[in-house]
């Protein structure tokens, strides 16, 4: 039997991504040169009769196999903190996104290792869905395959032993604030459900210690001491409100904010478009307030000289 492709002739990490997409027309692929169309939500391609005819139509499979492998290297990864907190992106509303801002706090090793791996992964699917249409030679495919899960299982191997960089976003904090709270709990659940923060320990009822990136939240509440929640000398305690406040980037202020008035969380204002981004204010259930703010312009981008943090 002759068959039309061979594997190096598509972009096999290119099909596995089109069809992690969701279920629709998401792509053709031409059967003899190998080549791939894009069809996009908002501007369909508008092939006429005999071009359509001439190209495979790529249906998306739904992102549940790219969801696995995210959970997969996520179980690999050596660095307990970065484990930690992509376990919680995967926990999260919108896993990908969280998923996705997370790795790009690791460190340049653990990041190259999930490009790797991921990108194998989505060969390897590609490359099925090309048998079952017998577009390429099942012992050339063999051949490829056994080659991918090669890069998978190294790349899932040396993951585990990455060493903890003391400078990577997700493993060591650089900068520590302490917000007075009336329940640690409500606070935890809080920045952890909606801001993308994770636990890092939570010793006793009165305190924790939450943490994004290099961004590291104690938690205390007022009179729970030994600590920062215990009584002053004259006998006041700490206590939550005012108005000084840590700022958060996120990339959609609309959608965070849409998110938090679902859960009830109190907005001390409308959105305000400023100079250099816009920017809302949400208080936690203690009535400490948190600044959301969103770029609008290169140079306002965490990082400096208009370099993204990805925060």
């Amino acid at each position: 039997m002759d068959y039309p492709l061979t594997p190096d002739s598509v972009e096999l990490d290119e099909l596995g991504g089109l069809l992690d997409r969701p279920p629709r027309l998401v792509g053709h692929l031409h059967p003899e040169r190998g080549e791939i169309l894009f069809e996009l939500e908002d501007d369909p391609l508008e092939l006429d009769d005999e071009l359509e005819d001439e190209w495979i139509p790529i249906e998306g499979e739904g992102p549940r196999a790219a969801y696995a492998d995210m959970a997969d290297f996520a179980d690999a990864v050596g660095d307990p903190a970065l484990a930690r907190e992509l376990s919680h992106a995967l926990d999260a509303k919108g896993p990908f996104r969280e998923f996705r801002r997370r790795m790009q706090d690791a460190d340049d090793e653990t990041g190259r290792l999930w490009h790797e791996f991921s990108h194998a992964r989505a060969s390897l699917r590609a490359l099925e869905w090309l048998l079952d249409r017998d577009l390429v030679d099942p012992a050339q495919a063999r051949e490829t395959e056994r080659a991918l899960e090669e890069v998978c299982d190294d790349s899932l191997e040396a993951v585990a032993t990455v060493p903890v960089s003391a400078d990577a976003g997700s493993s060591a904090a650089s900068v520590s604030v302490r917000y007075i709270v009336d329940d640690v709990d409500a606070a935890i659940a809080f920045y952890c459900t909606h801001l993308g923060f994770v636990e890092v320990m939570h010793p006793a009822p009165t305190f924790a210690m939450l943490q994004r990136g290099a961004l590291r939240l104690v938690l205390s509440a007022p009179g729970g001491g030994p600590g920062g929640g215990q009584a002053m000398p004259d006998g006041s305690l700490p206590r939550p409100g005012g108005w000084n406040r840590f700022s958060l980037e996120v990339d959609d202020l609309d959608e965070t904010v849409a998110g938090l008035r679902r859960s009830g969380a109190t907005f001390r204002n409308e959105i305000v478009d400023g100079v250099g981004g816009r920017q809302v204010l949400v208080d936690d259930p203690a009535g400490n307030p948190v600044e959301l703010f969103q770029p609008t312009i290169a140079e306002a981008w965490l990082g400096g000289s208009g370099v993204r943090s990805g925060s």
